[in-house]
């Protein structure tokens, strides 16, 4: 009898314990905003001498690691340098300072997961292949500044349905969604 009941007890103790887990394995790990990084700070950044951001610090990669984060340039910085963003494809949103003047060649080349960016009034360039493979966008705006586009800056972008182009820019401009 005693036997039948540690039975039972270990019964309702395993059945609760599966219950458990099953309830966090259905629900699973809240994502969301909670959960995604922000990296704003100037030591989240490489920023060399002439005020170029050339990548993400060791502590900033320490931040995000394999998590989904949003970046927030500093304002001292200039310039975005080649490949500074190229292949974090868990960055969801980047936003860039009035500062910059330029967006080095594949800065952001393979950010499958950035789905928005504003490209300030000042920048003058976009490198080559600046948001290859950036299949998150749906839509850009290039100001009136921009002067420079360079080869492929938005090939392969997969969702990109949109390239608006700002009246007032005397190189580049905008027809039925395509920058021409």
């Amino acid at each position: 009898m005693q036997k039948r009941k540690l039975l039972t007890i270990l019964g309702v103790m395993l059945a609760v314990v599966v219950a458990s887990l099953t309830l966090v394995f259905a629900v699973g790990p809240r994502v969301g905003a909670a959960s995604e990084v922000v990296l704003n700070q100037e030591s989240h950044f490489k920023i060399n001498d002439s005020h170029q951001l050339t990548g993400i610090s060791d502590e900033g990669k320490s931040l995000i690691n394999g998590k989904n984060f949003r970046v927030v340039i500093p304002s001292s910085v200039t310039s975005i340098g080649s490949y500074a963003f190229g292949g974090c494809s868990g960055l969801t949103s980047i936003t860039i300072p009035s500062s910059v003047t330029s967006i080095g060649g594949s800065a952001f080349n393979k950010c499958s997961g950035l789905t928005s960016i504003e490209i300030p009034s000042g920048v003058t360039s976009i490198g080559n292949y600046a948001f290859t493979y950036c299949s998150g966008l749906t839509s850009i705006e290039i100001p009136s500044s921009v002067t420079s586009i360079g080869n492929d800056a938005f090939c392969r972008c997969s969702g990109l349905t949109t390239i608006t182009v700002d009246e007032a820019n005397p190189n580049y401009y905008s027809n039925g969604g395509n920058c021409i």
